[in-house]
């Protein structure tokens, strides 16, 4: 961090902020209770064929145990595919795509 520039340093911050947000968003925009414990790939799926969308995650490869652990990468780039049609489309993208499809419904 220490060699980075200042516009380094900021965008480094902005996308450590794009990606801390994008499960909490994204469970949000799928209207998930957090009163119900983490959820695995089947939820994730339900939510997504429910708005329109194909399930994408495998439920095979299983969820760290922990609050604190992150979702696999692999299922936030599958998801933001289904949804966007670009795997790498911001958290706001994401989420607006699935307020979208949810008023379409």
């Amino acid at each position: 961090m220490k060699n980075l520039t200042a516009d380094e340093m900021l965008t480094a911050f902005d996308e450590s902020l794009e990606i801390a947000s994008r499960w909490p968003r994204l469970m949000d925009a799928l209207g998930y209770d957090p009163k119900r414990g983490r959820p695995g790939a089947h939820w994730f799926n339900t939510a997504l064929a429910d708005r329109g969308f194909t399930a994408v995650l495998d439920g095979s490869e299983g969820i760290p145990p922990s609050t604190r652990s992150p979702y696999p990468d692999t299922w936030w780039y599958a998801i933001a595919q289904e949804v966007t049609g670009d795997r790498n489309a911001s958290v706001e993208s994401v989420v607006q795509a699935l307020r979208k499809s949810a008023l379409t419904r």
